[in-house]
């Protein structure tokens, strides 16, 4: 029953507002004066995606159709992917990503779908250099695009026996990306899944002998998103202040071998273990024992301080050349880890005790932020 009164009143007048917002026409004026820009259709397509699939059969189609309303092509975003941000994040092996999107006879698995989404989201850019003509379809922002891809991939992980090693990519991708929009909180939860996802398919303690090409790579590629997992949760912690959830991977043992490069997790040729290089954890750590002498805490503050101040003078000089080389149109092959790191040295000029010099200009915050709005820019979404 609706209430009475005024405030029941104004109750009913924004609910009715809501609903005429929703469902006008794209591009009619609201009463807070946003036009609008996505039909209900484009809307649903992330709030309900299990309206349009029944079960995992029309999962490969509602995905080229969320593709499609980003007015891009496929070709083109996994390009940029592969380009760009593979080298960061050598997960997937090109080779059998393609093999297994241009495979004929069948469409591609639900999982590799949903892997396929991910992907282009990473590699998304909406245009801003014009605005959309008359009785042109606007494309789809980066926040629907998000929205939509967690919502799929929650549903294929709902509908799935067993999480696929596709599955856990996606995840770690949509994680990746969370973090680089500014959420390391939320970022930390999704890898928390997706490392419980890795734990269940028991990716992090598969074995590399004894397989042929194809079976080989896969677990090759498993090996490299266990590493993926361990150390991009390191990072998103390191960056989420006081959330402080325990971690949910632990550190390989020292005879696990470190992950392989990308140009070898791409290579057709995959063949034999003669062709992979060996080389375990504990290669990291030096056998020599080193031995200081004690010194005062006070000493060991100086030398710490010192350390940050050189790191973060390295910082701002890279900064200001990076900054000038970035392309005007927002992409850019920068590792989201990257903003962390500018981050940090922001936060390390902002609480450094003054003792009546700084090694930097006064200036040198400002241009940081300039340079961090502009290195993120790829990356936050714009609330469509």
């Amino acid at each position: 029953m609706l209430r009475t009164g005024r405030t029941g009143k104004v109750l009913v007048a924004a609910t009715f507002q809501f609903l005429a917002d929703v469902f006008m026409p794209p591009g009619t004026p609201t009463a807070h004066g946003i036009h609008r820009q996505y039909t209900v259709r484009q809307l649903a397509i992330w709030r309900h995606p299990a309206r349009f699939f029944r079960g995992l059969d029309g999962v490969h189609l509602e995905v080229q159709k969320i593709i499609r309303s980003t007015g891009k092509f496929v070709d083109d975003l996994t390009a940029r992917y592969f380009r760009d941000f593979h080298g960061h994040l050598p997960i997937i092996s090109r080779t059998r990503f393609q093999s297994n999107l241009i495979a004929t006879g069948a469409s591609p698995s639900a999982d590799s779908s949903v892997l396929l989404l991910t992907i282009c989201l990473i590699a998304y850019l909406p245009s801003s250099d014009r605005p959309p003509r008359e009785g042109d379809k606007p494309n789809i922002g980066r926040q629907s695009l998000y929205l939509a891809t967690k919502a799929l991939l929650a549903q294929v992980q709902g509908y799935l026996q067993q999480p696929s090693i596709r599955l856990i990519q996606a995840s770690l991708l949509l994680a990746t990306y969370e973090y680089a929009n500014g959420r390391p909180e939320v970022a930390l939860v999704t890898i928390a899944g997706c490392a419980r996802m890795a734990y269940a398919a028991r990716i992090h303690n598969s074995r590399r002998h004894n397989m042929d090409g194809g079976s080989r790579l896969e677990v090759e590629e498993a090996g490299n998103t266990w590493w993926g997992i361990v150390i991009s949760e390191r990072v998103f912690i390191c960056d989420a202040g006081d959330f402080g959830p325990p971690m949910a991977t632990i550190l390989p043992s020292g005879d696990t071998r470190l992950p392989i490069d990308r140009d070898i997790l791409d290579r057709e040729d995959l063949l034999s273990p003669d062709s992979i290089p060996d080389i375990p954890v504990s290669c990291l750590t030096s056998t020599s024992v080193i031995s200081a002498n004690l010194r005062s805490l006070e000493e060991w503050k100086k030398s710490s301080l010192a350390a940050l101040d050189t790191a973060t003078t390295m910082v701002i000089d890279m900064a200001k050349w990076h900054y000038s080389s970035l392309p005007s149109d927002g992409t850019n092959d920068t590792s989201p880890i990257h903003i962390y790191v500018v981050r940090a040295s922001m936060e390390h000029m902002r609480l450094r005790p003054y003792d009546g010099d700084r090694p930097w200009s006064e200036s040198a915050v400002n241009e940081l932020q300039l340079y961090l709005d502009k290195l993120r820019h790829q990356w936050v979404a714009s609330h469509d």
